[in-house]
């Protein structure tokens, strides 16, 4: 009877067979209800939709901006649906306008819809891919968003770095 094998016999991430597998399924979805305010960068892998208020950007794959919901910062999705308010651009593949939609800022997209109702207060820019001029999130959101094992070791590693140590001394 053989026990584990060391570490040192497994295969590494390179030489590993198993491929991870592939999901057909929706998008999972993030309810943001209409209690919540959020004051910050919001950056989600999943559809959005967003019922609250939100004072920073918002980054997702496919958003809904609820009759209620109020963004005050830039929103950047491949799929956008406004039926609240919206103050700051918008990024979006295919973007429809609800008849409740407000909106002040320019829209950036591939395919805009307006409803008979809706509040448009800015320049609509057809482009060929709004995601590329979209703003990115910021590094730390970006850091926070795509956190790895060792984000831990990075971390202790930024902290020990004599150039920052004395960077930091140099600004007091």
């Amino acid at each position: 009877m053989s026990g584990p094998k060391p570490l040192s016999q497994l295969p590494s991430k390179s030489q590993s067979s198993v491929k991870p597998a592939r999901s057909n399924k929706p998008l999972e979805e993030t309810f943001i209800s209409a209690d919540f305010t959020i004051i910050g960068n919001v950056i989600s892998k999943q559809k959005v939709t967003v019922d609250g208020t939100i004072h920073g950007d918002m980054h997702c794959p496919s958003l809904i901006v609820a009759e209620n919901a109020n963004i005050i910062g830039n929103v950047i999705a491949k799929d956008i649906t406004v039926a609240g308010k919206v103050i700051g651009s918008v990024f979006g593949n295919q973007t429809t306008l609800r008849s409740t939609a407000h909106v002040e800022g320019d829209i950036h997209h591939q395919g805009l819809s307006v409803e008979l109702g809706a509040v448009f207060e800015g320049m609509s820019r057809g482009t060929e891919d709004p995601m590329m001029i979209a703003p990115k999130p910021d590094n730390l959101a970006e850091a926070a968003f795509n956190r790895s094992p060792d984000a831990n070791t990075n971390r202790q590693n930024i902290q020990r770095s004599p150039q920052l140590q004395q960077n930091s001394h140099r600004d007091r």
